[in-house]
């Protein structure tokens, strides 16, 4: 179990299960509390109730861990509050023993895990079956004015395809990644990131706007073909119809 759990500190005093269950399910699907039937995640208090700023979170895959302890450490949980993810470590309790459960309250708490059981498989199901459409796995970025700046995204995260629009005045980047996840962490980890002394702007591509459009022009695009002028085509016609001769001239010939 201890592989699909992590700690995380530097949570605000005032936060909620629910605050910190909306940053993490970034990470993947979170595991019922069999108990409470809610995402399994414990904040952690002093002798007075207050809240310490650390808890745990426990994630239903080992991949949400791993997606966790590298896009949600250092995250901005807001603003000027970043927090730090890292494998939770367990220690055995001292002095711990075992007592007996009554049969009833057994009988209770199975009826509990297999009600929570079911939840994550509901939840599960339905992630699934989301509609990942291509406009949630394409992202922008901007500015990023040259092929280097634009390939130095692959250092950062695994991407399937980065398009540069070629000539846009804000230097624009497409990027394509393999899942809307992927894409949705991206940006909240590189929005308004520094890049080379530039802030980014980072955010879901819309699916209508022409980038190519709003491009400079090529300076090596062919000139537009004039049009032809109809008045002089017209005259030329008519001057070669009359240069030909009539059809009184020919005897029209049958066999």
């Amino acid at each position: 179990m201890g592989r699909l759990v992590v700690y995380v500190s530097g949570l605000p005093k005032d936060t909620s299960l629910a605050e910190v269950a909306e940053v993490f399910k970034k990470a993947g699907l979170i595991k019922i509390d069999p108990l409470t039937t809610l995402p399994k995640i414990k904040l952690y208090t002093d002798e007075n109730g207050d809240l310490k700023s650390d808890g745990t979170v426990t994630f239903v895959n080992k991949e949400s861990v791993e997606f966790a302890l590298r896009y949600l450490d250092n995250y901005h949980f807001r603003e000027n509050c970043v927090i730090h993810v890292e494998p939770a470590k367990f220690e055995p309790r001292s002095n711990q023993q075992n007592k007996p459960v009554p049969a009833s309250v057994k009988s209770e708490l199975r009826k509990k895990y297999l009600a929570a059981k079911y939840e994550e498989e509901r939840l599960k199901s339905w992630s699934d079956n989301l509609d990942d459409g291509t406009g949630r796995r394409i992202v922008i970025s901007k500015p990023m004015f040259s092929m280097e700046d634009a390939m130095e995204i692959k250092k950062y995260v695994e991407v399937e395809k980065v398009t540069p629009i070629a000539r846009h005045p804000q230097g624009v980047v497409c990027i394509k990644f393999k899942n809307s996840l992927d894409a949705e962490v991206f940006i909240s980890k590189f929005n308004n990131r520094l890049f080379d002394g530039r802030s980014l702007e980072v955010y879901f591509f819309d699916g209508k706007t022409d980038l190519q459009a709003q491009a400079f022009p090529s300076r090596t695009a062919k000139k537009p073909e004039p049009e032809p002028d109809l008045k002089k085509d017209d005259d030329f016609k008519r001057d070669w119809i009359e240069e030909q001769s009539s059809d009184e001239e020919f005897e029209i010939r049958t066999e």
